[in-house]
């Protein structure tokens, strides 16, 4: 029985890692994907779509250079990453918070 509940939780962590398209780069994601981190402690950056017409945005996104701390000793090397949301894909821009 405790072998099986290792198995599930093992195969829950990886499918989790599967799920969540983790990166440090946009070189890790799709062409039309950008690396976003949340603001929640130890976030973890994730490849999200650009921004279509009429999705939540924000105003001055850049994209940033972190070195990202987490328990244990590790580290993300993180570049060119966006807060929140991916900017709107081109062709739009972020006008009062939202893709036009």
């Amino acid at each position: 029985m405790k072998f099986l509940l290792i198995i599930t939780i093992v195969v829950s962590a990886l499918i989790q890692d599967i799920k969540t398209n983790r990166c440090s780069s946009p070189a890790d994601c799709e062409p039309d994907e950008c690396c976003v981190i949340g603001m929640q402690r130890y976030s973890i950056p994730s490849c999200q779509k650009f921004s279509q017409e009429g999705d939540h945005c924000r105003s001055n996104n850049n994209g940033r250079d972190l070195i990202l701390y987490y328990p244990g000793n590790q580290t993300i090397e993180a570049k060119n990453i966006y807060t929140l949301f991916c900017p709107c894909k081109t062709g739009l821009s972020c006008t009062r918070g939202t893709c036009q």
